[in-house]
């Protein structure tokens, strides 16, 4: 019986250490996303106030940015006003049992980009700087090769 308890007993605390060691972990991986996060919009920010999409850094780097636009049904508009919506202004085609999200938010850039303005009270959008990075492989193996101190 003795023997059983101890495994019990050390099963339990590899659990309860490696459970503290993920938690630990996913702490360390938020706080990375979050600088990052907020680099990338500083980046975007930097890059579009110069009026530019990309920029080519000295050490190879090369920052793209683009604004990703995501629009949504706002909170508290019922499917059906949704579709009395999308059909008075041409849309209807997308109207299946329920519309998906991504259809309802290309076919609204769609509309937007006719020249159309959204109705705020049916929609909400949402705004994300993105940036993309080319010649990563490439600087971080040279980083790699020659440390920097």
């Amino acid at each position: 019986m003795q023997v059983a308890t101890d495994q019990a007993q050390a099963l339990a605390e590899e659990i309860v250490v490696g459970e503290a060691e993920i938690d630990n972990l996913n702490a360390q991986v938020k706080a990375i996303e979050e600088r990052l996060y907020a680099a990338k919009k500083a980046l975007y920010d930097l890059i579009a106030s110069a009026g530019k999409t990309e920029f080519k850094c000295p050490n190879g780097l090369w920052p793209h940015i683009r604004l990703n636009r995501k629009i949504f049904k706002a909170k508290g508009v019922s499917d059906e006003r949704l579709f009395a919506w999308l059909t008075e202004n041409d849309r209807g085609d997308i109207i299946k049992p329920t519309v998906h999200w991504g259809t309802l938010s290309s076919t609204m850039k769609e509309y937007e980009d006719a020249g159309n303005e959204l109705d705020p009270t049916m929609f909400n959008v949402v705004e994300e700087p993105v940036v993309t990075m080319t010649n990563k492989g490439k600087f971080l193996k040279s980083r790699i090769a020659n440390p920097q101190p």
